[in-house]
């Protein structure tokens, strides 16, 4: 269905149309949202989307909720409860667009095409003999007719999914005072599984274990290069290895050949399709394929045979690619290293005769990423993000948490596999690129205003770029530039992957695509199928590619936030719990914003003890606004383990 509305909001021959895509079709012309013509196309003024972040309440009342587009790029629409036609969360809708509203884009769902399939998940509490359930992220009691002899057979606290077509609970997930639970919540809300099929399994291993080179003698042997995969520590799959030419400035960047193991129409494609990208939680890896190759025969492991897609990258003096060439190939990564590693040895660390040689180049390449991030920085930016990296024990509940920095070593992968990516994109006009596009004059006005209100004063320059390098200069001086930089990202619109280029403000390209991980982006794989029709000159083949490419760029881009949004509530659930055993304790914290009309205060832990954790402070009557980005101690109040969500006190 999401495929054939893509069609339709675009337009497409009705002729083109298979017997069941006709008959969905005719549906929408009965509901006169199609017009019975030899071209379908939406009307101009529908939206084809997902609808978001409902709250279900009792008796299946709804707040207002977002639909996310398949099409329109870098805005939600606002949908008022009214105008939600009872859709749940992540059902297909086709709504009307309603204009501005409170200066927002608005929409009134009109058709619910399909249901989402997720399960409700609710938890069960007993009050007054009476076993109920409560909306697991709302903690709203549900009325939704599950009858009390099934709720009274389970315990206090339990966790179940339920089958929102019949009200039936579908399966019991565990018990909410155990943090195993809280993967399950996460997992099962979005429809996704740790788990492969066994026709997948059977499909994966049908492959071996290993790479036979003498096999493949029409792909180029570079097993006699000394290539090496840079990684975090506890990586298990690696898609890109390097390997650097100082004398002849040749960059070699080989990237797992997926596409070899995973053909189209098969079932691992069709998880993988489904899936779109790996999940990392703080504790394992969802993977997008299965494990037998996802960290096996695709993993580019060390003193082992892969097979590889490789550009081959020279570059003159002035640090632009002059040529370069694609092409299939067999490599043998010599080392597998991690970042931390690498940091030790560029800053002359203790060297063994493998580190050694591997050194003669990569000190070279280092200076050259030096100088080729200096000069793209001056078209696009870096922002300090810091990542928070959460350390579960073994009963995962969180230890302790980690403010990762980016490094030497982060920025010298960055840097090849970004050379990388622009030369995948010269090779079509359309297709997949990742595009980012530039602020509107009004978003960025918004912007100053708001930096304005925390001491930050710039004036709008020439350009867009100027404006925003000032914003920094400034947020710098004043020992602001995090936070700043914070606010900056929230105002840019999201990157996309999309058909047609705009190119990527962000990172100053022209054009740009995702090439480097095809084993945890689908977005990469279907990327690897196109470029090699291209390269093969099957014109066939790539025509029929970017047909599907037109339908799934929208479709990977969201499944890509629906994937944040797991590894965020996966995060929030750990800090609950964390919270919920530290009653009372003081931490000291950030203040983000403030929430309904100034009613509580949003702060953002940033304590030697815990870091990264959202929690809410409730402000009392007469309480003057607090500050944004001021410095507070909060006391933990409470912290609900269902919804996730901490509550302090000004300590």
């Amino acid at each position: 269905m999401k495929e054939l509305l893509q069609k339709l909001a675009v337009g497409v021959p009705s002729g083109s149309l298979d017997k069941r895509e006709l008959k969905l079709a005719l549906t929408l012309i009965k509901a006169k949202l199609l017009a019975d013509r030899p071209f379908l196309r939406l009307d101009s003024d529908l939206i084809v989307g997902t609808y978001l972040q409902p709250k279900t309440v009792k008796k299946g009342r709804q707040s207002a909720g977002y639909l996310q587009p398949l099409t329109a790029r870098g805005r939600d629409y606002l949908v008022q409860a009214s105008d939600t036609m009872n859709a749940a969360h992540h059902d297909l809708v086709i709504a009307r667009s309603l204009g501005f509203r409170r200066g927002r884009a608005a929409a009134k769902i009109v058709y619910i095409a399909q249901e989402s399939g997720e399960k409700l998940i609710a938890y069960v509490n007993f009050i007054n003999n009476r076993a109920r359930l409560f909306d697991i992220n709302t903690a709203i009691e549900l009325d939704i007719g599950v009858k009390q002899k099934t709720l009274k057979a389970l315990q206090e606290g339990a966790v179940v999914a339920i089958d929102r077509k019949n009200a039936e609970i579908a399966e019991v997930l565990g018990a909410l005072n155990d943090p195993k639970i809280d993967e399950a919540i996460v997992l099962t809300r979005y429809n996704r599984a740790d788990r492969f099929s066994a026709e997948q399994i059977s499909e994966a291993k049908a492959h071996g274990g290993e790479v036979d080179r003498s096999l493949y003698p029409n792909r180029a042997d570079l097993s006699a290069l000394p290539f090496i995969t840079i990684d975090p520590i506890d990586a298990k799959d690696f898609d890109d290895s390097i390997y650097y030419d100082y004398e002849k400035r040749v960059l070699f960047v080989a990237i797992a050949d997926v596409t070899a193991y995973v053909s189209e129409f098969g079932e691992i494609d069709k998880e993988a399709r489904k899936r779109g990208f790996s999940v990392y939680l703080p504790h394992k890896s969802i993977p997008m394929l299965p494990r037998e190759l996802s960290e096996n025969l695709c993993s580019l492991q060390p003193n082992v045979d892969r097979l590889a897609f490789t550009f081959r990258l020279e570059l003159d003096e002035n640090l632009n690619v002059k040529k370069y060439d694609l092409f299939e190939s067999v490599i043998r990564s010599r080392r597998r290293y991690h970042y931390d590693r690498i940091d030790e040895l560029l800053d002359g660390g203790k060297q063994d005769e493998g580190d050694a040689a591997v050194m003669r180049w990569l000190l070279p390449l280092k200076e050259l990423i030096v100088a080729l991030r200096h000069k793209r920085l001056k078209r696009g930016f870096s922002f300090s993000n810091p990542e928070i990296k959460l350390i579960l024990d073994k009963n995962l509940r969180l230890a302790k948490t980690i403010k990762a920095k980016e490094t030497i070593s982060h920025q010298l992968i960055e840097e090849c596999m970004l050379l990388a990516n622009c030369a995948a994109a010269e090779y079509f006009p359309f297709g997949i690129f990742r595009t980012h596009e530039a602020p509107s004059d009004r978003a960025l006005d918004e912007l100053l205003i708001d930096l304005s209100e925390v001491g930050v004063i710039v004036k709008r320059a020439r350009s867009v770029h100027t404006t925003i390098e000032a914003i920094q200069q400034e947020a710098a001086a004043l020992g602001m530039g995090e936070q700043v930089d914070r606010m900056l990202i929230r105002s840019l619109k999201r990157a996309q992957y999309t058909y047609d280029n705009v190119g990527h403000f962000g990172l100053g390209f022209a054009k740009y695509t995702h090439f480097t991980s095809p084993i945890r982006r689908y977005s990469d794989l279907m990327l690897h199928r196109l470029l090699k029709a291209i390269i093969n000159n099957d014109a066939k083949r790539r025509d029929y590619i970017l047909s599907e490419l037109q339908r799934l760029a929208p479709i990977i881009t969201l499944l890509e936030s629906e994937v944040a949004q797991i590894e965020w509530q996966y995060a929030d659930r750990a800090y609950a719990r964390w919270a919920a055993e530290r009653i009372g304790l003081v931490l000291e914290g950030e203040v983000l914003e403030e929430e309904g009309r100034g009613r509580e205060a949003v702060v953002i832990i940033d304590d030697p003890q815990i870091r990264g954790m959202r929690v809410y402070l409730p402000l009392p009557r007469g309480q003057s606004a607090l500050h944004k980005f001021g410095r507070v101690k909060v006391a933990i109040v409470s912290a609900h383990l269902a919804t996730a969500r901490v509550t302090v006190a000004l300590a």
